[in-house]
């Protein structure tokens, strides 16, 4: 769960960002978000996520990702 609270963080911090920023922006936040930087970009556009069985999953997407 720490992993997938992390990953709703980056995309929450992606969500004003342009491709042009976005590579820059994931270099300095570490290899493991430039790992996986374009998944996390796209995702910040997905209306909907699967596999959240916690209610803190819940609560942070519900607090960092809508508007």
């Amino acid at each position: 769960m720490p992993g997938q609270m992390n990953a709703i963080r980056e995309i929450a911090l992606m969500k004003n960002l342009s491709r042009s920023q976005i590579k820059q922006h994931c270099e300095g936040r570490g290899p493991n978000v430039a790992a996986k930087c374009e998944i996390l970009y796209r995702a910040r556009d997905v209306p909907l996520m699967h596999n959240f069985k916690d209610a803190k999953l819940h609560a942070l997407a519900h607090q960092v990702l809508l508007p």
